[in-house]
């Protein structure tokens, strides 16, 4: 059986996951550099390094995201936290399918 990542579904969510990390890693930068008062280059090597590092990174991101692209609390979140939403929301769907499958006998 193939696997779901496989040919032209698996490119897209490949590209689409590397644009989603330099949207983030600018959204850091332009937070590193409102924030500390520092020039492009310079914040663009300290947000190559936070990217990596997850909540930091993240805080600086959403920051950047808010006050220098003028972006609603909500949408840097969705760009920032996106996987642990999709993540909780498979949580409820695997628990809700086993209690459904307990209460199914057959």
């Amino acid at each position: 059986m193939p696997s779901i990542l496989s040919g032209a579904f698996g490119i897209a969510v490949y590209v689409l996951y590397l644009i989603i990390g330099f949207v983030q890693m600018f959204a850091i930068m332009d937070g590193v550099s409102y924030a500390l008062g520092i020039g492009k280059v310079l914040s663009f090597f300290i947000a190559f390094f936070l990217t990596y590092i997850p909540l930091v990174g993240s805080c600086f991101g959403v920051y950047g995201a808010v006050e220098v692209w003028d972006w609603h609390l909500y949408q840097a979140i969705l760009l920032f936290f996106w996987y642990a939403i999709i993540a909780t929301f498979a949580f409820i769907l695997t628990i809700s399918i086993r209690i459904l499958e307990k209460g199914v006998k057959t």
